[in-house]
């Protein structure tokens, strides 16, 4: 495992919402869109203040070798 250097944040947004630009990055990011909600995970850095979100998560990347029958 490898940890990423930046502190990222979960934010959860109405599932009818649109993929906001500030969602972009180039280390790491996740967009998962529910009929509940738009879940994104991004850094911290790129979270406008007025978005209401869980800080302060760490993000490790890890090799994941899938074998199927």
């Amino acid at each position: 495992m490898n940890p990423l250097e930046n502190r990222f944040g979960v934010c959860r947004l109405e599932g009818n919402s649109s993929i906001p630009d500030w969602a972009d990055c180039n280390e790491f990011c996740s967009i998962t869109r529910t009929s509940e909600e738009l879940s994104i995970v991004c850094p911290e850095e790129n979270i406008p203040s007025r978005i209401i979100c869980e800080k302060d998560w760490n993000v490790s990347r890890s090799k994941v070798l899938w074998i199927s029958p």
